[in-house]
């Protein structure tokens, strides 16, 4: 990049990607300080890049264009889309590699690296401890780690939520490796598992339907043979529809989603426009059996004509080997 050209994030995130320091992009680019220390700051609040030191800075990932992050409140989710999604609820299970020197004894290295910390209890039984890193509360086990996440994360698919919260995750993790001086991969990886997760249509037409009744004012619950999957309720005012099965959350709320996407567009696939096209398709079927029906006649008709004209051949030349 020519020295003086304008720069942006990407270019910013780029620089810091190549091993520059938001010091040396300033002074190669002819950058006001604080115009670099916007960017950074911006980087860091989508989870491109993390602090590794002193003015050193060490990329994550690359900057999403498309993300959209909001503000969610008690005004009704301000200028967010019908059927938007809402990933909420996240609660991830980390596994501790096996063995794990001295895990056993983590109440001492709490202690010794001055981290405060409260007992973890689960049904009055203590379980591990309690601390809290990056405004999120994770709680340490004998054979895991538990991070459980309070931010709802906006996206337009289930997908693009659970991955800003996996980010989310494994930027919590890296940061608890260096407050406890631990490394918790195993060959290079975290084993890791979604415990918990939700995902909200936001202001879904069903959902407003049935809070709009002032009947119905509690939540709604939809159980199948697999349990609880699917229920209404409004929280933050947001009217919505709220796939939530541990297990198949992310496939049921893209189905849910779909459906009401698509009785939204011009040609959607709703019960009337698959009734219709069955009824389409079913006189398109008869026109055609009436076509067929004709053109049988015609090639019948030119059997019997090749028939007609080979009899009329034959005596022809019964004709003339007679002469």
């Amino acid at each position: 990049m020519k020295r003086g050209q304008k720069v942006g994030l990407v270019e910013v995130l780029s620089f810091i990607k190549a091993g520059k320091s938001p010091a040396q992009i300033s002074k190669d680019h002819n950058i006001p300080k604080q115009n670099i220390s916007y960017f950074v700051g911006k980087l860091k609040k989508q989870g491109c890049i993390e602090r590794i030191g002193y003015g050193v800075w060490s990329y994550l990932k690359p900057l999403n264009k498309s993300k959209k992050t909001a503000v969610i409140g008690n005004n009704g989710g301000g200028g967010l889309k019908e059927n938007t999604i809402r990933g909420h609820g996240f609660l991830f299970k980390l596994d501790i590699p096996t063995p794990f020197r001295n895990w056993d004894k983590r109440e001492n290295i709490l202690n010794d690296l001055k981290i405060k910390y409260d007992p973890y209890f689960v049904g009055g039984v203590k379980r591990g401890q309690r601390i809290t890193a990056q405004k999120t509360k994770i709680a340490l086990t004998d054979k895991s780690i538990l991070i459980n996440f309070p931010e709802s994360y906006i996206a337009e698919t289930p997908k693009l939520a659970r991955k800003d919260a996996v980010a989310r995750f494994l930027r919590v993790v890296r940061h608890l490796e260096r407050m406890m001086r631990a490394d918790f991969s195993q060959f290079g990886k975290y084993k890791f598992r979604v415990s918990r997760q939700h995902y909200a249509l936001i202001k879904n037409s069903l959902a407003r339907q049935y809070l709009d009744d002032e009947y119905n004012q509690k939540k709604l619950h939809i159980y199948s043979g697999r349990g609880l999957w699917l229920l209404i309720d409004n929280s933050y005012n947001l009217k919505e529809l709220e796939a939530v099965h541990k297990d198949t959350a992310v496939k049921d709320s893209t189905k849910v989603q779909d459906f009401f996407n698509g009785l939204d567009m011009v040609d959607g696939y709703t019960p009337q426009f698959i009734l219709k096209q069955l009824a389409t398709n079913n006189a398109q079927l008869l026109e055609y059996k009436e076509q067929n029906k004709e053109h049988l006649k015609l090639i019948q008709m030119y059997q019997d004509e090749s028939i007609s004209n080979r009899e009329v051949m034959q005596e022809f030349l019964k004709e003339m080997r007679g002469k």
